[in-house]
């Protein structure tokens, strides 16, 4: 039996509490995130998975300066839970809450215990529960090392690649919306949630376990298991729920760094260093939209810059930057309203890379910012398009995870 494989974890020691941030700053220059963890007595999580309750996702874009602001819908916009030092676009489109991350378990799949190998206890590989912050004039990283960047609500945060690889999972607030980023070393996958759940905030540990391979997260609040490929619990009482995910990007820190030069870094509030990831090519950009998943060799997409496909009856580019590796995902039907109002906006745009770094779209000759999903100049200046969150992963792990949904590209390049 499953339960077998659980056993009982010792209280974890704090009170539950739902914090915003607290920054301040200290005389080593330390910025500390007080987002302290909750109490909880973990017990034995029960029987296998069922069906995965998907979650829907919008995500706000800051608008063109240059270009009128359209009036936010709090209702649609992601990530609006405090007032934003920039004008938040929402979208125009048809579509009420249409992105969910992809069911990957159903009724006759439950989870098979011979996938499930514990390596560790909970949080031998210890999380980040309160996280310490530097500036970008204190922080020590390579320019070419990889790092996952977030922002929210105008503030950033940079995580390097090297420290994820050993912490793996941090717990924070960013812009006032609950995060947990955690990055698989196994599998080389990323990923940025949304920790509310239901109307609460929870705090996640790391169980320690290999479930296919990949890393397991516990919930303090009900010490179900969760899937970080899937973002999905696997098994416990919240089985079947899924978290939201977050867009971030994943790049070099010399391009987060221009993209955001106000940047926090997170170190390592033990004062343990390590050494960098540096750029790598052998990768896949995976992307999940409800029913729907494909996988696309990094390499493939940066040495022709943008793929237009479909996933379903979602239409989609995936865009890299062969000079600043930037990636982004848009929608491209889910365009916003432009400066002018009178322009007859496509039912779906067809995207062309520019030697900038910027797009084109084919229809109306607009040209777009694809990290900020902003078209700069042309009929529809000022629209935003929709970005839909990726993950990052090796080709083998995309598999496992997301059987038969299939990769494009060479995996050889």
């Amino acid at each position: 039996m499953i339960i077998r494989l659980f056993g009982l974890r010792a209280s974890i020691g704090a009170t539950l509490a739902i914090a915003a941030i607290a920054c301040s700053s200290a005389a080593d220059g330390i910025i500390t995130s007080t987002a302290p963890p909750p109490t909880a007595t973990p017990t034995a999580a029960p029987e296998p998975a069922g069906t995965p309750v998907p979650t829907p996702f919008v995500e706000t874009t800051p608008a063109d300066p240059d270009a009128p602001a359209p009036t936010p819908t709090p209702e649609r916009i992601f990530a609006a839970p405090t007032p934003t030092p920039f004008p938040v676009a929402h979208f125009d489109t048809d579509f009420t809450d249409p992105f969910a991350i992809l069911n990957p378990l159903n009724a006759d799949k439950p989870v098979d215990e011979r996938e499930y190998l514990r390596n560790t206890p909970p949080d031998a590989v210890a999380p980040v529960y309160t996280p310490e912050y530097v500036t970008t004039g204190e922080a020590d990283l390579i320019p070419d090392e990889l790092v996952m960047g977030v922002s929210i609500n105008g503030e950033s945060r940079a995580f390097p690649i090297g420290l994820m690889r050993n912490r793996e999972m941090v717990n924070d607030i960013i812009g006032g919306v609950p995060v947990l980023v955690t990055w698989c070393p196994i599998c080389f996958t990323g990923l940025v949630h949304d920790r509310r759940l239901d109307g609460k905030v929870l705090t996640f540990g790391n169980e320690g376990v290999l479930f296919m391979n990949a890393m397991t997260w516990w919930d303090h609040k009900t010490a179900s298991v969760w899937s970080q490929p899937w973002g999905t619990a696997i098994t416990g009482t919240l089985k079947g729920k899924s978290l939201t995910q977050i867009p971030f990007e994943f790049t070099t820190w010399q391009s987060w760094l221009n993209m955001h030069p106000d940047t926090l870094v997170i170190v390592d509030e033990r004062g343990f260093e390590y050494g960098p990831q540096m750029i790598t090519d052998a990768f896949v950009i995976g992307v999940a939209i409800q029913d729907q998943a494909l996988g696309f060799y990094y390499k493939s997409v940066e040495e022709i810059g943008v793929r237009n496909d479909t996933l379903g009856d979602f239409p989609i580019a995936v865009v890299v930057n062969a000079e600043t590796r930037e990636i982004s995902v848009l929608l491209r039907n889910g365009i916003g309203t432009p400066a002018d109002d009178d322009v007859e906006i496509p039912e779906l745009l067809t995207f062309e890379k520019n030697a900038d770094g910027t797009l084109t779209d084919i229809e109306t000759g607009s040209t777009w910012d694809p990290h900020r999903g902003l078209a700069l100049s042309g009929p529809l200046r000022g629209a935003p398009i929709q970005k839909i969150p990726f993950q990052s992963s090796f080709d083998w792990a995309w598999n496992d995870f997301f059987p038969g949904a299939g990769l494009w590209g060479d995996r050889k390049r």
